[in-house]
């Protein structure tokens, strides 16, 4: 792991010809750009919506852009299943975790209320609800989609008004949590209330009623990006292109936000629907922070085969 450190601080990284044969020279530049390692010569997002390959029509790409990546997909699924089988996509943090936002940074509702309430009415990402109204009132949990060890996820709806809008909701197990654990979700929650993005999965309403807290989100039937592209024999340069431009969207406003993500990588990239395999919305803010100032982050998070810096 150490290792793998050294040469992603020191930007030690070639472009191997068996996987990168296909792909163009502006797309290889702007990656380079992008894993460049002073942060004040790397190129923003911002910057890269407006890069040669982003920016490149159609008739002066002619029929690369149409080219088949089917070899770099087999090499992505061969990586999967190495890493799957060491385990190394887990995410992993390797110091302390910051203590709970400061009370005059960030509001928190009471128990048994939530955070769509009159108290944060002016907030427009967040559902309204009634101050004093359980999670058990306003939605109704339908079908469990999977289960971890501190949480599940179930597909669920409003129980008046908006029961055509299915929705994700995370019912975690509080007492099944230590404390970094449960700062992390706090944090999590509280950055996803300021986020309102076409690009950023939505929080619509959070809940803490001992012994449970209730995250209800945007539902994404179309699985992670990852998923979607191994299923693929047949994917061109402008799906990746238009993927990559969604993402870049997404991370463009969190950086205006003043938010560092710290742990993007393809699963963390959602899809709304199976139809659509390249509009993605970021999500797992689990290791996010504000920066109030530059060069204020050092802890080391993320996951270790994606982490940048």
């Amino acid at each position: 792991m150490r290792e793998l450190f050294r040469k992603i601080r020191a930007a030690d990284y070639s472009f191997h010809e068996k996987y990168w044969d296909p792909i163009s020279m502006p797309a290889k530049q702007l990656i380079a750009r992008m894993l460049t390692v002073d942060p004040t010569k790397r190129i923003t997002a911002e910057e890269a919506l407006k890069s040669k390959w982003m920016t490149m029509p159609d008739e002066e790409m002619g029929p690369a852009m149409k080219e088949n990546l089917s070899e770099t997909i087999t090499q992505m699924k061969k990586f999967v299943a190495r890493n799957k089988l060491r385990g190394a996509m887990i995410a992993t943090t390797y110091a302390t975790t910051a203590k709970f936002w400061a009370g005059n940074a960030v509001s928190f509702m009471s128990k048994k209320t939530t955070v769509g309430s009159s108290a944060f009415a002016s907030n427009k990402t967040l559902t309204k609800g009634k101050v004093g109204q359980k999670f058990d009132d306003i939605y109704q949990l339908d079908q469990k989609l999977r289960q971890g060890r501190i949480s599940g996820i179930w597909k669920g709806a409003r129980r008046e008004g908006e029961n055509d809008m299915e929705l994700a909701i995370k019912v975690i197990s509080v007492d099944k949590c230590n404390l970094q654990e449960e700062s992390r979700i706090m944090n999590e929650v509280a950055i996803l209330q300021s986020l309102n993005h076409p690009n950023i999965l939505r929080l619509h309403d959070f809940f803490e009623e001992s012994p449970n807290f209730f995250i209800v989100m945007e539902l994404m039937e179309g699985g992670d990006v990852f998923d979607k592209i191994v299923e693929k024999t047949q994917y061109t340069k402008r799906d990746a292109q238009e993927l990559v431009r969604s993402l870049l969207k997404g991370v463009e406003y969190i950086h205006t936000r003043h938010v560092a993500h710290r742990d993007l990588k393809p699963q963390n990239l959602l899809l709304s629907s199976l139809e659509n395999d390249v509009l993605v919305k970021i999500a797992d803010f689990s290791f996010a922070r504000r920066v109030h100032t530059p060069k204020s982050l050092f802890t080391r998070c993320g996951t270790p085969t994606y982490v940048g810096k």
